[in-house]
């Protein structure tokens, strides 16, 4: 009897570490609309792209097509390969609300990653060098986000009460703008607004 009760504490024990460790693992989801001034957006996606040491865009690592100019886009949970990670520096950090004394505790490199509008001219799939690449501004009612990965955990702390502490991998980040800064790390965000501006 006390073998059969160990047991089950043990599967269940087991059951609820799978558990956690499936929810560490999922993947993180943006989700909403996009507005533009194309008149065809038959081959139109939205890509995540990793930025380079200026912050202009340069890799995809995941993209999505956009339908009824809605889209639904997962970064996967794995690693970035060939990316270059930047030490985080507080005087280089341009997040949305962080203004004034801006301290970072901990030490990372962390790549961003921005959020892109393109014409898939060549139907792939994934970004490529013929592609129409939209002019893209990234927006969420009153606030924004900031996604990118990091190789460890830190904070980052500014004025109006902006706070915010990353973990080691991916972060998703919601900013409310106002008076005071709303700051949370999420797993999954929607209402991402996009408008999207490109050559007809």
């Amino acid at each position: 009897m006390k073998l059969d009760e160990t047991m089950k504490r043990q599967s269940i024990a087991f059951i609820v570490i799978s558990l956690v460790c499936v929810a560490l693992a999922a993947p993180l989801g943006l989700s909403g609309t996009v507005k533009t001034n194309l008149q065809n957006t038959a081959n139109l996606r939205v890509g995540a792209f990793l930025t380079d040491r200026s912050g202009n865009p340069s890799r995809e690592v995941a993209s999505v097509a956009v339908s009824s100019n809605a889209f639904s886009l997962s970064i996967p949970d794995a690693a970035p390969t060939g990316a270059t990670l930047n030490t985080v520096v507080a005087d280089n950090l341009d997040w949305p609300g962080l203004v004034g004394k801006v301290t970072v505790t901990g030490q990372a490199r962390i790549v961003r990653v921005v959020l892109r509008a393109y014409t898939d001219t060549d139907r792939s799939g994934s970004s490529g060098a013929g592609d129409n690449n939209l002019e893209t501004v990234v927006t969420r009612g009153r606030g924004s986000l900031v996604l990118l990965y990091s190789d460890a955990r830190f904070r980052v702390q500014g004025d109006k009460g902006f706070d915010a502490t990353l973990e080691q991998g991916w972060n998703l980040v919601a900013i409310e703008l106002g008076k005071s800064i709303e700051v949370k790390r999420v797993n999954s965000l929607d209402g991402v607004q996009l408008e999207a501006f490109g050559k007809y």
